[in-house]
């Protein structure tokens, strides 16, 4: 069936081609060209190790918080950025049919 192959198409998206899309897509409404920058930055730097193979249906609030932990003492405004990133990607994603759920919201600052 049609639908049983866009499902199988939708869950190979991974975390990292989900991110570099939705980046590409608003490229133009950053900030500056210096903000466009940091915003992938920060997730290739603290999200893609850990998040950016798996696919975005898979992403659990566990996950995220794994990526969190270790920033959240040492530099809690990068934390909570990157936090609302990653938000940002999987709602994008849920938005495309890639994830079934939007981003989990209890994810504390």
């Amino acid at each position: 069936m049609l639908t049983d192959r866009k499902d199988e198409e939708a869950a190979k998206v991974t975390f990292r081609e989900a991110a570099i899309q939705y980046h590409s897509e608003n490229e133009a409404g950053w900030k500056s060209d210096v903000y466009g920058r940091q915003w992938l930055a920060s997730l290739e730097n603290y999200a893609f190790p850990k998040l950016g193979d798996m696919t975005t249906g898979g992403i659990t609030a566990a996950d995220i918080i794994g990526v969190l932990t270790p920033i959240w003492q040492e530099i809690p405004e990068t934390a909570r950025q990157v936090r609302n990133r990653i938000c940002t990607v999987l709602d994008y994603s849920h938005a495309k049919g890639w994830r079934s759920t939007e981003a989990p919201s209890a994810i504390a600052a």
